[in-house]
């Protein structure tokens, strides 16, 4: 008998292009180029759970739909 799986079902409706947020172009580092202020990266650095679930998720479909196709 098979058990009601709670995760199965928010596997399959995760909408991660919704959840991830767009990577920008980080500007490339120089001796005039402007630089993150301390706040802006502990900002940064701090993930929510859910993206962190989101992030590992996306890795996982990428390989899977990777290995899928070949």
């Amino acid at each position: 008998m098979r058990f009601y799986n709670p995760a199965i079902v928010a596997y399959k409706n995760m909408d991660l292009d919704r959840i991830l947020p767009k990577k920008a172009a980080e500007p490339k580092g120089g001796l005039l180029a402007p630089r993150k202020t301390m706040a802006q990266k502990a900002q940064s650095d701090k993930l929510s759970p859910v993206l962190i679930v989101a992030n590992h998720m996306k890795v996982i479909r990428d390989k899977r739909n990777m290995i899928n196709e070949s």
